[in-house]
């Protein structure tokens, strides 16, 4: 007989039949047999992230399985459930895993799929500062520290590392920093603003007498003056003496007296 095919429906014995010249052969039992299992694939990632404590819980996207016999259908009406799904925490930390399996009509099983669900913390601690953000200061005044609290979603409330970079030589703008670290190493920071200022004039002192008598035409030699600073000391050297002695004057002065006389 010559040589043919033919296409199974399905897993199973198939009788098939030669036709020689005018005579039917015997039949042929042909045994065919489905050792192929389904496939099952995952819909989103393999991998999901959940923020710790968030207050959203876990959905999971699902699977979808296929099989080269058995139909959609019969694939989709004994799905398997996933295994794990009840073991996701999303308030600890920590890795999960869900499995998925499924089988077809023919009792083949497919090879089981993982998917990792990964809960972490990545939200900082939040900073909080007693008192004002902004201080104003005298120079030379005391600066009392009134420190900050932190709390985290995940551990609750935090130690505060705090940080002071003022300067209380010099006036200016400065910040003290409050740092706060949760058990994932997240980093939470809070900024005091501090501003030192000086609003004291120097003090000038005269050297020799503050009225002083010169004879006209005379040369005037001021014996000058001495001048400290809160901030900056002694800064005699920035002294600057104006001579508005008028000569002219101190003789219009003089006639006067002498003509009064």
């Amino acid at each position: 007989f010559e040589y043919f095919t033919f296409k199974p429906n399905g897993k199973g014995t198939y009788e098939v039949y030669a036709q020689i010249v005018n005579k039917v052969s015997d039949p042929l039992y042909v045994y065919v047999a489905n050792n192929n299992p389904p496939v099952i694939s995952l819909n989103g990632e393999p991998v999901i992230y959940i923020e710790a404590r968030s207050g959203k819980p876990y959905e999971d996207p699902g699977y979808t399985v296929s099989d080269d016999i058995t139909s959609q259908e019969w694939l989709d009406s004994h799905r398997i459930p996933p295994t794990g799904i009840d073991k996701v925490d999303v308030n600890t930390k920590g890795t999960y895993y869900v499995r998925y399996d499924a089988v077809d009509e023919h009792g083949n099983y497919a090879v089981s799929v993982y998917r990792q669900i990964i809960v972490r913390d990545t939200t900082p601690p939040v900073v909080t500062l007693n008192g004002n953000e902004y201080i104003t200061l005298m120079f030379g005044e005391p600066y009392n520290e009134l420190g900050a609290t932190a709390i985290d979603n995940y551990d609750g409330e935090v130690e505060v590392i705090i940080s002071n970079g003022i300067r209380f030589d010099r006036i200016g703008l400065y910040e003290v920093q409050y740092i706060a670290y949760d058990s994932s190493g997240n980093r939470g920071t809070a900024i005091r603003n501090v501003k030192i200022v000086d609003n004291i004039s120097p003090q000038i002192t005269l050297i020799g007498n503050e009225v002083m008598h010169v004879e006209v035409y005379s040369d005037f030699q001021d014996p000058g003056a001495e001048v400290k600073d809160n901030v900056d000391g002694n800064i005699t050297d920035k002294v600057l003496i104006i001579d508005d002695i008028d000569y002219i004057l101190m003789e219009k002065v003089s006639q006067l007296l002498n003509y009064k006389k």
